[in-house]
């Protein structure tokens, strides 16, 4: 398992730094979010979300996929490679 999350379909009518501190609100429901990344300039609507552990991860998944968000449907799946140990 994977504590890094792919986050997509996301507004890309927002700033970066407004849409990172959101989703690390929203995402600090589940646990303890280690970083959020977003590059509104190549990948708009994407964001990558750390959490501290799998299993912050895995209820993150569960409870946020589907959820609406800014008013698009967020789709919350885990990051195809594994986090790396910080």
């Amino acid at each position: 398992m994977n504590k890094t999350l792919y986050v997509h379909n996301l507004s890309d009518g927002i700033g970066s730094q407004r849409l990172r501190e959101q989703l690390y609100l929203l995402f600090s429901t589940c646990g303890e979010v280690v970083k959020v990344s977003v590059n509104v300039r190549k990948n708009r609507g994407q964001a990558f979300v750390t959490m501290k552990t799998v299993d912050e991860s895995n209820l993150a998944v569960g409870l946020l996929n589907g959820e609406t968000f800014m008013g698009r449907t967020l789709s919350v799946e885990f990051g195809k490679q594994e986090t790396l140990k910080l």
